[in-house]
């Protein structure tokens, strides 16, 4: 979700969600929390997993953003099979040469403690279908510690492919082509992606008045609130 386009219809959904439980609404220090928070997903997402909520033996509360997540991304086994699929279909698609970036740490978690991607890549190739199943076993075991242990701060930013490393170790700078996102395809801006601090412990604080000071501004501009 993004700020500029998503925030009002987050807002609208969650003070519908709590006249649902018939609780008292979020102000807005708790609804800006929670969109940080579920900031990872799209709007779409929140939504259905909103509704979905209202499905479950736990319904008449007001859903909270772990209850949303695990409603988005299912359960521990779901979560690290798609994560494992979605790897592997990243592997067949782009190779060891494209220097890549995965959705979340757990990713890049795992992907560094099986030797990082071009290595696994370069494995690849020697594999039955056996050994991949069982390397597949193991990604998904580490996936799952990463989802537990790991955050932007402790993992690769991104992982070189083999054309960034030849053109960098050669002094090619300018052939270096750009970081891709492994799931949608979308070229990155490398120095975006090294100078994104993950948020780590206090930093959450300053991204929700991030989103509570545009809301300020926005609602000054619009001569109304949220």
């Amino acid at each position: 979700m993004t700020k500029e386009c998503d925030w009002k219809p987050f807002c609208a959904l969650m003070r519908t969600a709590a006249k649902m439980c018939a609780t008292e609404a979020k102000d807005t220090d708790a609804l800006a929390m929670m969109f940080v928070i579920l900031s990872g997903y799209s709007f779409e997402q929140v939504k259905r997993a909103v509704f979905q909520h209202f499905k479950t033996k736990d319904g008449k509360f007001f859903p909270m953003p772990a209850q949303i997540i695990s409603l988005i991304e299912g359960n521990e086994d779901d979560r690290a099979e798609v994560a494992w699929r979605t790897f592997r279909r990243s592997v067949e698609k782009l190779g060891g040469y494209e220097s890549v970036r995965f959705p979340s740490p757990a990713f890049h978690y795992a992907i560094r403690e099986l030797g990082g991607w071009q290595k696994i890549n370069s494995d690849f190739t020697d594999m039955t279908e056996k050994d991949i199943e069982f390397f597949g076993k193991n990604f998904k075991r580490l996936f799952l510690i990463g989802e537990r242990n790991s955050n932007w701060g402790n993992v690769p930013s991104y992982f070189q492919g083999a054309f960034e490393s030849n053109n960098s170790f050669l002094g090619y700078g300018e052939f270096i082509p750009p970081v891709i996102e492994a799931t949608t395809g979308k070229k990155l801006d490398r120095s975006e992606l090294l100078s994104r601090a993950l948020p780590g412990r206090g930093e959450l604080t300053s991204l929700v008045e991030g989103v509570k000071n545009n809301l300020t501004e926005r609602g000054t501009h619009d001569g109304r609130n949220d």
